[in-house]
């Protein structure tokens, strides 16, 4: 082999021995999905691990209703996405809706499709439109669609939102 080409072995194998370890070490998405629709759970993943503070996981009835973010992903119960019925179909009560509309501040800001209709919280525009809501940011004034900002937090900045570009009272959309 000449010079030039172990120039670039060496750094191709320290590659290749970095990925397959990061392999091993981390778990790979399909192993995590199957664990969440009844498949049999990595021996690592972020959802099983034990924490310091918490009991490493939060994906049950009586865990994701007791107020602690058990798994100390930074995410409480019915905000944790561990809780979400859609991720998670061993949920019988805990994180679904009964059917009430969500229009208060309270019902706009627990995590939970209230109203059932597949949107949660301010993406629902039971929450996002209502002027009984202050929980959810708007975007729904010419200075608020026109800032570079996605203020209601939706994925959709300025005219791009919805809130902006469907709205009669903004102008700057037009």
């Amino acid at each position: 082999m000449n010079s030039s080409c172990l120039r670039f072995a060496a750094p191709l194998a320290l590659f290749v021995m970095v990925v397959a370890c990061a392999k091993d070490r981390f778990p790979d998405e399909e192993a995590a999905a199957t664990a969440g629709s009844g498949g049999t759970a990595p021996a690592t993943t972020s959802a099983t691990m034990s924490t310091a503070s918490g009991s490493g996981v939060e994906n049950t009835d009586l865990l994701c209703g007791d107020g602690d973010d058990n798994d100390s992903d930074g995410f409480t119960d019915c905000k944790d996405f561990d809780c979400k019925p859609e991720s998670n179909p061993l949920l019988k009560t805990a994180c679904k809706g009964d059917g009430s509309a969500e229009a208060d501040d309270a019902k706009c800001d627990d995590g939970i499709d209230n109203d059932n209709n597949g949107y949660t919280d301010c993406e629902d525009f039971s929450c996002s439109q209502s002027a009984n809501v202050t929980v959810c940011h708007p975007e729904n004034t010419d200075a608020l669609c026109s800032d570079m900002i996605d203020n209601d937090e939706n994925g959709f900045t300025d005219c791009d939102d919805f809130s902006c570009s469907k709205n009669p009272g903004v102008t700057v959309c037009k």
